[in-house]
């Protein structure tokens, strides 16, 4: 492995990765067979080529832009809450608590959370 490579591999909230030679390819909240926590609470996290988080633990989205080209912003095969965020092709309804929260689609295929 190159040092390019190398230095992409780097450590996001104790064990989310992020790879790609130099450019962000996703997060995914697992390191080898351990599940771990993860939580967005704002920002923006665009992937090109592939889900901009694979959920493999507990992940809990506060708030923030998640977005990707060709696939849904997420990938969820843990556990799953949505606070609050907007999200590209990936539409949070069912991991939403809609007694607290609104969740608005835009034509665009965009789904924003807000709280009520």
């Amino acid at each position: 492995m190159d040092n390019k490579a190398k230095k992409c591999r780097q450590l996001i909230n104790w064990q989310a990765f992020l790879t790609q030679l130099g450019k962000l390819f996703s997060i995914s909240n697992q390191t080898g067979s351990i599940p771990v926590r993860l939580t967005v609470n704002g920002g923006t996290l665009f992937s090109e080529g592939a889900y901009a988080i694979i959920n493999h633990g507990t992940l809990t989205v506060d708030g923030g832009t998640l977005s990707t080209v060709n696939m849904p912003a997420i990938h969820n095969e843990g556990t799953l809450t949505v606070n609050g965020g907007t999200f590209t092709s990936f539409d949070p309804t069912e991991y939403v608590d809609m007694t607290t929260h609104t969740v608005t689609q835009a034509a665009d295929e965009k789904w924003t959370v807000t709280a009520k």
